[in-house]
């Protein structure tokens, strides 16, 4: 839901964001679930959904079928596989901060990546480009083998700091065993309550006043606390130029504020 309002303000065009104070939260089930192979036929279960239902099977050591349904994989037959991933993708931006990784069944054919180096964190940006995000694996991802055994359903933390802006996101990497293909029981994404545009900078009005904005295509956007009156200190919920109450005085002191401020970003 765009929860953005504009509001004309002298000559400018503002457009205000309905903004909470920024903190994490889980977004896996506001993005779409996709992995290199999506009709899978292995010992899996064949809905990439699984991935974000909450269940996280303990730990299993060995190799095996066992609890296999409670997990996804990419086992496809014998087709050979360089690189596979599996993450989410999603409608708007969002300031991706955190991945919790819980890796699904190690079989004797696959199910883990190898090298476990090659294993790391994309972002995808607005332009379609994929990044590695900041970051390490919390605890060292290590692939088929935690010592001299093989463990199932090991869980692994990625911090992005700093945050990275993206439309969509993934765990990548080299797979590993003899058919080349990965598993995931539970993949979670975590993200910024609100997502910042790296181009934003701080707007000094002309009355002293400051807030974060970006100016671009004649269009103010702001993104986070501005000096906009509203019904809470985090939110852009009411538009300026429809307070009809306001004083001439006032309302022409907005318009010369305007005006300074379009001919300051115009500069």
């Amino acid at each position: 839901m765009d929860m953005s309002h504009r509001a004309s303000f002298g000559a400018a065009l503002l457009l205000f964001s309905n903004v909470v104070s920024a903190g994490e939260i889980l977004v896996s089930r506001l993005g779409s679930p996709f992995a290199t192979v999506m009709a899978p036929g292995g010992q899996g279960s064949r809905d990439i959904n699984v991935i974000r239902d909450g269940k996280k099977p303990a730990t299993l050591s060995g190799v095996g079928r066992e609890l296999a349904q409670l997990q996804y994989d990419t086992w496809d037959g014998t087709t050979p596989a360089s690189k596979e991933w599996i993450g989410y993708q999603f409608a708007s931006l969002q300031s991706f901060t955190r991945v919790v990784f819980q890796e699904g069944r190690h079989f004797p054919d696959g199910g883990f990546f190898d090298p476990p180096k090659s294993l790391v964190v994309q972002v995808r940006s607005a332009g379609g480009g994929w990044e590695r995000a900041p970051g390490t694996w919390n605890p060292r991802y290590t692939g088929l083998l935690t010592g001299k055994a093989a463990i199932s359903f090991e869980t692994f933390t990625w911090i992005i700091d700093p945050p990275m802006l993206g439309d969509a996101i993934r765990i990548y990497g080299t797979p590993g065993g003899s058919a080349d293909f990965i598993s995931c029981a539970e993949l979670e994404v975590y993200a910024l309550s609100t997502a910042e545009r790296p181009d934003v900078t701080m707007i000094e009005m002309a009355d002293g006043s400051r807030f974060l904005g970006s100016f671009a295509a004649k269009e103010l956007i702001v993104r986070t606390r501005s000096s906009a009156p509203s019904r809470s200190p985090w939110s852009g919920s009411r538009r300026w130029s429809s307070d009809r109450r306001r004083r001439p005085a006032a309302r022409a002191m907005e318009r010369e504020n305007a005006r300074r401020t379009r001919w300051r970003l115009e500069r």
